[in-house]
């Protein structure tokens, strides 16, 4: 079974290290592993559920204090690896649904939820980058499933008080379609 984990780290060099570790500890390929806005460090991995789980644990372990978050998500919707990576390709064009976190973690256990809570197109989940450490998804579907998906997709994160925003465009005009990609 496909399955994602991630460590969101407040320490550059942890996450440099525990990337290190997670990779060794078991067979996952690493996704993604970087900085992010304002100086965390986040690493994505993907493998089978036990995989993912025991690297997690060690990068976990080596982490340390350092470690803001972390997960893994068995079972992990399809796109979700093709929206962290920017490379969803045509998209149903509808209403347009945004949801804004506080948390790069929150936005990637968002995404699953919403795309598996309801018939939407995800075609976006922008994590960090040049947006002060949070974090956004967006998709696309009919109304009321963009409505459940927004639903679905903040259920997590409200609970923990990480949504900033979100918003529903149900008419959206052309030109928004490609700002969105």
């Amino acid at each position: 079974m496909k399955s994602i984990g991630m460590l969101e780290l407040n320490s550059i060099a942890k996450g440099i290290l525990a990337t290190d570790y997670i990779g060794k500890t078991a067979n996952v390929q690493i996704l993604r592993s970087h900085s992010v806005c304002p100086g965390k460090y986040i690493v994505i991995f993907s493998g089978e559920v036990g995989a993912v789980e025991e690297s997690k644990n060690m990068g976990v372990s080596i982490g340390g204090a350092s470690v803001i978050n972390s997960f893994v998500i068995a079972n992990i919707h399809d796109s979700i690896v093709d929206a962290i990576n920017g490379t969803i390709g045509d998209f149903q064009r509808g209403a347009i649904g945004v949801i804004e976190y506080f948390s790069i973690s929150s936005a990637v256990e968002g995404a699953d939820d919403a795309v598996k809570a309801s018939n939407i197109s995800l075609v976006n989940v922008r994590l960090g980058f040049a947006i002060g450490g949070k974090s956004y998804i967006t998709f696309t579907g009919d109304v009321s499933a963009v409505e459940e998906a927004v639903k679905a997709g903040m259920k997590k994160a409200e609970d923990n008080g990480l949504i900033v925003d979100f918003a529903i465009i149900p008419s959206p005009i052309d030109d928004l379609y490609n700002s969105i990609l």
